[in-house]
């Protein structure tokens, strides 16, 4: 982590007589940690030219969104041999449909068979882009077959047949955690399986990694996929009442419930088609209803993952919390999320309104930790939310923050 030097060897030169002693020189403040050193320094060799971002508090595992995150931080920054070095290991993780864990084990024991076609999408994004900075690399070769076996399965995952209102959208992925009470008290169980309902957070991760697979690998396929992808979306989520894309759909209909990412991310990928006008729409509905303040930092300011509905979705595990989760709705309930609301911060950025995408971020710093990062969010949820430091948010925040100073953005 850098440091500010004192100035000390030119002292001499400017002393003031001894019949005029002069104070003390107080000593320069060191440079406050940037999220930058904090991903910078967070990444954990695991083999000879690989590595990978172990989970804060579980050294145990690496979640594979956090490192596609830190992979774009770190191209970002010119490391883009440690950036390969984390994309080399997931590739050495991916499984032989192409799928990769959701959390990677960074020890002897197998990783549970949890998937989500969302994290797969981002790191396909983040390989992409290690792609494109550069010619070369040791294991280009390894990059470039993940990032085409990760599109296979995603496409794999499709939904084909008409009427069905997931119809060429890319279902969830693999596995779910289920709550149940026995003899009184709270089990939790993984269900292994395919999963067959449609989130908007995915396939719009989906939309932009394809999209930009397409454009470097020139092949069409994935270009019309992700086209596709952008207006099933549009035709079947968008709510007018609502203002932004629902938060998913099931075999059933649309799912009523709408998030932060349908409005953020969602109104990113509408820009992204050229429908401004519903992107003006999706920031609007973003800013306002997801805004949000923390009772424990009282500075902070920011945007919530949801503004309706129960904090936990989950009867039995509701039932078993107690206290103030037992019956607590998103609607009363005060947290800041920082990286649903640097995702606020980009739309705002991309729409022309700099000031406000910089106001966000400021708002931010008042929950930076020592060493720079910031956390999943101000307030745990059981299931939902911790207070720990978070890669993937800090990493949003940083390459927003890259973005508004001139660099290069993600999902262009």
């Amino acid at each position: 982590m850098g440091r500010r030097s004192m100035l000390g060897a030119m002292a001499t030169l400017f002393a003031v007589p001894a019949c005029a002693p002069r104070a003390p020189e107080a000593p320069l403040a060191p440079r406050p940690a940037s999220g930058v050193d904090m991903l910078v320094a967070g990444v954990r060799p695991i083999a000879k030219d690989r590595a990978l971002y172990p989970v804060p508090g579980r050294p145990d595992r690496s979640a594979i969104y956090d490192d596609a995150m830190a992979v774009l931080v770190l191209l970002r920054q010119g490391r883009r041999r440690e950036a390969g070095a984390v994309l080399a290991a997931l590739a050495d993780a991916q499984l032989p449909d192409g799928a990769i864990p959701f959390n990677v084990s960074l020890t002897t024991e197998p990783a549970n068979p949890y998937v989500r076609t969302g994290a797969l999408a981002w790191v396909g994004y983040a390989a992409v882009e290690y792609l494109e900075s550069a010619k070369g690399g040791a294991d280009r070769d390894a990059i470039i077959a993940m990032a085409h076996r990760l599109a296979a399965f995603l496409l794999a995952r499709r939904i084909d047949a008409l009427p069905d209102p997931r119809a060429r959208l890319v279902t969830g992925g693999r596995g779910v955690y289920r709550y149940e009470i026995a003899s009184g008290a709270l089990r939790e169980s993984f269900v292994d399986g395919e999963r067959d309902w449609v989130a908007t957070e995915h396939n719009v991760d989906a939309f932009f990694f394809l999209r930009a697979l397409g454009r470097i690998s020139e092949q069409r396929a994935y270009a019309s996929a992700a086209d596709e992808i952008a207006a099933s979306l549009v035709a079947g989520a968008w709510s007018e009442r609502e203002g932004q894309l629902a938060r998913g759909v099931t075999a059933e209909g649309v799912d009523a419930i709408c998030a932060l990412d349908g409005a953020s991310w969602g109104g990113l990928m509408l820009l992204a088609r050229g429908d401004r006008a519903r992107a003006e729409r999706s920031f609007s509905t973003a800013d306002a209803r997801y805004a949000s303040s923390s009772t424990r930092v009282p500075h902070a300011r920011g945007h919530k993952p949801y503004a309706r509905g129960p904090l936990i979705e989950s009867y039995a595990l509701r039932s078993q919390t107690g206290g103030r989760f037992a019956s607590a709705m998103w609607d009363d309930f005060a947290t800041v999320w920082p990286e649903g609301s640097a995702g606020v911060a980009l739309l705002a950025a991309r729409l022309g309104r700099r000031d406000r995408a910089k106001e966000i971020l400021a708002r931010l710093d008042a929950l930076r930790g020592a060493d720079g990062s910031l956390p999943t969010a101000t307030d745990a949820i059981p299931t939902e939310l911790d207070t720990s430091p978070s890669i993937a948010g800090t990493a949003w925040c940083e390459l927003v923050r890259h973005e508004l100073e001139g660099g290069v953005g993600i999902w262009i």
